[in-house]
């Protein structure tokens, strides 16, 4: 079984889009994460949304969560997510 990798407080440090690639460099959180995550959308229009929110995330500064479960990756905003609850 493949271990859960977690990381939290990592924010976006830059978005580059290559065709249907979205890489997103990543940094900081209580282990000093640095590193590059790359997201593949097929469809133009969900690209779009989600460089648009990982852009939005980068200027603001939001802290993230960063979440491996073997090849799949997702960073998510989880103080936005329990502030809807």
């Amino acid at each position: 079984m493949e271990e859960i990798e977690v990381a939290h407080d990592v924010r976006v440090f830059e978005v580059a889009v290559d065709g249907n690639e979205v890489r997103v460099d990543i940094y900081g959180g209580d282990d000093n994460v640095c590193g590059s995550v790359r997201f593949t959308f097929e469809n133009a229009s969900v690209r779009r949304r989600q460089v648009e929110q990982l852009e939005a995330w980068k200027r603001r500064e939001t802290a993230l969560t960063f979440v491996a479960d073997g090849p799949t990756v997702s960073l998510a905003d989880l103080g936005a997510l329990l502030q809807d609850r």
